[in-house]
């Protein structure tokens, strides 16, 4: 049922972009911590560089679809990551792990990820540099997953489970993601506003319907995303379990 590459028919929603990759940096990397491992942070030697941080962070975006019979209708999708933070005098260093994405059902239709096929996404490192004048610069990115089975299901991409009245199952994503962020510092935390750009192809769904269905997309969206230091030990798993210490910020 591959239809790689061509336009289809349009699903009542294109799931709202699926922009759970927002924050993935533009240097994607492998990821050196399993973030469902109890796994400390390892500091660098004396002189070497600045502590190595664990912060834990929070993003929403949202969005417009426009729909024939219901009209426009918004969106809303939510990421959940841990970033071990370099704090250098004249810029932050991140390398950031995803532990969850929760998507907003949207005029009937629902779109869910798996806790662990998000945390299959590679880490990314994303650099903010700091201004003469002390501010942060804004900083612009580009995440491309391609086509590798990230999730290790033997599909490629990611795999997303959707439910809708009268067409779900499972549709397996790329994407690729261009942000833009404006970076600040408030009370020993870090708050962006994001513009952000999503490129989504449907590689492949598990069922006819939804290959007839679906279609690939380019989606703008915006929203805001916090970042606050947490203890060095704590986990994907630890904190989604206890409660994740940063509130929306939409």
């Amino acid at each position: 049922m591959k239809q790689t590459g061509r336009s289809r028919g349009r699903l009542c929603v294109r799931f709202g972009g699926v922009v759970f990759l927002l924050l993935a940096g533009g240097q994607a990397q492998a990821a050196s911590l399993d973030p469902l491992q109890s796994t400390p942070v390892v500091q660098p030697e004396v002189g070497k560089a600045p502590p190595l941080e664990r912060w834990a962070g929070r993003q929403v975006v949202l969005g417009e679809q426009s729909f024939t019979l219901v009209g426009t209708v918004d969106t809303r999708a939510e990421s959940y990551v841990l970033a071990d933070v370099r704090r250098y005098p004249d810029r932050y260093v991140l390398t950031q792990y995803t532990c969850r994405v929760d998507l907003a059902e949207v005029a009937g239709v629902s779109a869910e990820m798996s806790d662990a096929s998000a945390q299959s996404v590679p880490a990314v490192t994303i650099e903010i540099p700091r201004a003469e004048d002390g501010t942060l610069k804004p900083v612009r990115w580009v995440a491309d997953w391609g086509r590798s089975d990230l999730d290790g299901d033997g599909y490629p991409g990611l795999t997303v489970a959707s439910g809708a009245p009268f067409c779900g199952g499972d549709l397996y994503l790329s994407s690729r993601t261009t942000t833009k962020a404006f970076v600040f510092e408030r009370d020993r935390a870090l708050e962006a506003s994001v513009d952000v750009t999503v490129e989504q192809s449907i590689m492949d769904t598990s069922n006819v319907c939804l290959d007839l269905a679906t279609s690939d997309s380019t989606e703008s969206v915006t929203g805001r995303v916090k970042y606050v230091p947490v203890k060095n030990s704590a986990t994907c798993a630890s904190l989604l379990r206890e409660g994740w210490p940063v509130a929306a910020p939409l």
